[in-house]
C-alpha cells in the first residue's frame, strides 16, 4: 500500500507539520509493518528521544503513533508506538468496552529516524489472530508548548475519537 495522508482534526491543528503520511503493509499472516512520516519544523514538536523498547500505558498523552484493526464483529485491537520506542497493545470487545492488555508473540520492533525536516517512525509487529475488516492509522503529536494535535486518515466525530467506527477504512492490504 502506498503512503496515505493523515489529517489533523479541525479542532487541533499543528502549524509545525507541513505533511504527515502513513502506510501499512502486511508482512506475514499475522504480521504488519507500519510507517509514519512527518515533514515540517521538527524543532517545534516534542518527539521523545529513542530509548529501550518497553511496554507502557498512556502513551497517547504525548507524541505517539497508533494503529487500529477492527473485525466485522466490532472487536478491535489498538497498537501504540512512541518515538522513545515504548509501545502498548490492547484488545477491545466493542467501542471503548472491555479493554484488556493484548499479549503479543514478540514486542514490536520500532525504529525512528530524523532526516533534516523529516521524522520517520517504523514499527514491525506480530499480532494475535484477528480477521481485520477495517483499520485506522492515527497519531497524537505534541508541540513545544505541550498542545496535542490528533491526526488520522479521517475524522468521524466533532471531537477527536480514534475509536469511532466511522474513522476506520476497509482493509486492502
Amino acid at each position: 500500500m502506498s503512503a496515505q495522508p493523515l489529517v489533523a482534526h479541525p479542532a487541533t491543528p499543528c502549524a509545525a507539520i507541513r505533511r504527515f503520511s502513513a502506510e501499512l503493509q502486511r508482512s506475514g499472516p499475522h504480521a504488519l509493518q507500519v510507517r509514519y512520516d512527518i515533514h515540517g519544523d521538527l524543532s517545534a514538536l516534542r518527539l521523545a528521544p529513542a530509548g529501550a523498547p518497553q511496554r507502557a500505558d498512556e502513551l497517547w498523552r504525548h507524541s505517539c503513533c497508533e494503529l487500529f484493526l477492527m473485525a466485522e464483529s466490532g472487536a478491535y485491537q489498538e497498537f501504540n508506538f512512541a518515538p522513545s520506542a515504548a509501545w502498548a497493545a490492547y484488545g477491545f470487545e466493542a467501542y471503548r468496552q472491555g479493554m484488556q492488555p493484548l499479549a503479543l508473540p514478540a514486542p514490536p520492533r520500532i525504529t525512528v529516524q530524523f532526516h533534516g525536516d523529516r521524522w520517520t517512525l517504523q514499527a514491525e509487529l506480530e499480532f494475535p489472530a484477528l480477521t481485520a475488516q477495517c483499520y485506522s492509522l492515527t497519531a497524537v503529536i505534541e508541540d513545544g508548548q505541550g498542545a496535542l494535535s490528533y491526526w488520522a486518515l479521517q475524522h468521524a466525530a466533532e471531537r477527536p475519537d480514534f475509536h469511532h467506527a466511522n474513522s476506520f477504512v476497509s482493509v486492502d492490504i
